[in-house]
């Protein structure tokens, strides 16, 4: 990334980042009340199969970091390399 546009960069990954942890919270709470039934409502059900849908995008991005730790090394020593260092 040229320096001229670092910050530019990471504003909007920033911003990105935020806007999806700040909807986060209410897709959870919207799963689980789609997915209760009317008598589940007191029982829970809901809630525990939001938990167990919400654990497939968590499985996914473990897989991505494991995958991202492979190339991590190379990653680093083109940085360090870099002419702008």
């Amino acid at each position: 990334m040229p320096g001229r546009l670092w910050g530019r960069a990471e504003s909007l990954r920033t911003v990105l980042r935020l806007a999806a942890e700040s909807l986060a919270p209410a897709s959870f709470g919207w799963l689980a009340d789609a997915l209760a039934t009317p008598a589940g409502r007191a029982e829970g059900t809901g809630l525990r199969n939001a938990f167990l849908i919400m654990l497939l995008p968590l499985l996914a991005n473990g897989l991505i970091l494991i995958a991202a730790r492979r190339t991590y090394a190379v990653d680093v020593a083109t940085a360090s390399a870099s002419p702008g260092r």
